[in-house]
């Protein structure tokens, strides 16, 4: 399995219209081959601080998501709402 975290850092008056964009698309990324779970996490020290953590069957299935029409103008549509660039990162399980 591979767990995949984007830490994105926004405007504080950007919060709720990037929330809003969260709830729509969540059940569309579930949908995607692969996809096993999204989660959308708050930092507990700074609230315009947010972090995707979502787990996939492989690299395979991420990528077929990262490239996709889908995400391509989902991205788009949120990342002019980062106040710094976002911080991607993933990660095959080891043990749990």
């Amino acid at each position: 399995m591979l767990i995949r975290i984007v830490t994105m850092d926004f405007e504080p008056e950007d919060l709720d219209r990037f929330h809003r964009q969260f709830q729509k698309s969540r059940e569309k990324i579930l949908s995607f081959d692969g996809c096993y779970s999204v989660t959308l996490l708050r930092d507990i020290h700074d609230s315009s601080v947010l972090t995707t953590y979502s787990t996939w069957r492989d690299e395979a299935s991420l990528n077929a998501y990262r490239n996709s029409e889908y995400f391509g103008a989902t991205w788009r549509a949120v990342k002019v709402l980062f106040r710094s660039p976002a911080r991607a990162r993933s990660y095959y399980e080891v043990e749990s």
